[in-house]
Formats: C-alpha cells, structure tokens, sequence
C-alpha cells in the first residue's frame, strides 16, 4: 500500500509538472505573439508616417491665405516708392528741359549775322521772363532767392498756364502783359530756329545728304 501511495503521488507531481510546463509554453507563446503584433503595428505606423499623402491645393492656400496680405501691403508700399521716385525724376527732367532752353538761348552773344538776336522779339520776351524768375528783388533793392517761385512759374511754363504776369526790364521803360502760355510759345520758337541753324543741324543735314547720294550712285550701279 505504502508503494502505491508513493507511486500515485509521483504520478500526481508528474502531471502538475506537466501541466505548469504547458502553462508555461502557453505564456511564452502568448508574449511572443503579443511582440510580433506590436511589431506589426509599429511597422503599419512607420509605413503610415512615410506614405503621407501631398497636400492639395486647399492646404497650400490655406497655409498661404496667412501671408498673403502682408506680400500683398509690401507689393503695394514698393510700388507707391517708385511711383514717387519716377514722378520727382519726371518732374526734375521737365525743369531741367526749360532750364537748358532757356540757356542756350537768354543773352546769346551772336547768332549768324545777327548780332541783336537774343534782345529782340521773342528772346527778349524770354530774357523779362528770366528776370522775372531769378532776379527778383524787394523794395529796397536786395536779392529775393525764393525757391518756390521759381518753381511754380517753371511748372506753369510747362503746362502752358493761362495765367498773366508783369514783365518788366530792368531800367523800367518796357513793360508788357503776358501768359504762361505766351511765353512757352516763344520759347519754342525761339529754341527751333536756334536748333535749325545750329552747327549739330547743318552736320546731320550734310550726313544725311550725302548718304543719299551714295544710294541714289548705287541704284545707277545696280541698273547698269
């Protein structure tokens, strides 16, 4: 009896071992497959993450739409800058235009044969007008150096001003009533004659008439 109690008792912890070695495996197997569906998962996610579909047009304008009015405002503030510094560029040309005119024309000592050129008809129109605009002086004889006068009355004389002004010569005894718009008339005038008979002309003119000689023997060459 004694021999079989020990033996059923070995066979009893023979099964129990068994059986928490097949727990055991079970765990095992179980944590192992756990790992590898983590694994799966991570995979899944890193192959998620690295086929990130493009953004569409919509996600590009709505990144844009936060930007865009302040390109636009510096667009803006750029373009208003050069439309300021081409109008004062305009604006200096015009009065550098009138000025090189008038220059070239005010007092000229001689033109041609005609000695009085410059003091006679509408250059003398033009010598008041300068006088008038830089050789102001007050009541008790002093220089008036009144840089806004000077530009106004060139701004007028550009734009052909109807309005009248007082020319007088220096000693007083000539007085007459013009406009602006009398005055750019003599001014035209006056720079097209002195363009017309100015050495640069007569050289251009000679150029130009001996290139058509040289064209008018090459059709002869040609027909012959």
């Amino acid at each position: 009896s004694s021999s079989s109690c020990s033996s059923s008792s070995r066979r009893n912890k023979k099964s129990m071992m068994s059986r928490g070695g097949q727990h055991h495996n079970n765990n095992v197997h179980n944590h192992n497959w756990m790992n590898m569906e983590n694994d799966m998962d991570m995979n899944v996610n890193m192959n998620t993450n690295m086929n990130v579909d493009p953004p569409t047009i919509y996600d590009v304008s709505r990144i844009v739409s936060e930007h865009a009015m302040d390109e636009l405002d510096a667009a803006h503030v750029m373009m208003d800058k050069m439309d300021e510094a081409l109008s004062a560029e305009y604006e200096s040309g015009r009065g550098l235009r009138l000025l090189l005119k008038l220059g070239f024309i005010n007092e000229r000592p001689e033109f041609g044969v005609d000695t009085r050129w410059s003091e006679s008809g509408d250059c003398y129109v033009l010598k008041l007008f300068r006088d008038y605009v830089f050789h102001q002086s007050d009541a008790s004889g002093r220089p008036v150096m009144d840089l806004g006068h000077v530009v106004s009355a060139l701004n007028k004389l550009d734009r052909r001003d109807g309005e009248k002004i007082v020319l007088a010569s220096r000693d007083g005894k000539s007085v007459m009533v013009v406009s602006y718009a009398d005055v750019s008339d003599c001014l035209e005038k006056a720079f097209a004659e002195l363009c017309a008979n100015s050495s640069t002309s007569a050289e251009a003119a000679a150029a130009s008439s001996q290139k058509q000689q040289y064209h008018q023997h090459a059709q002869r060459f040609r027909t012959m």
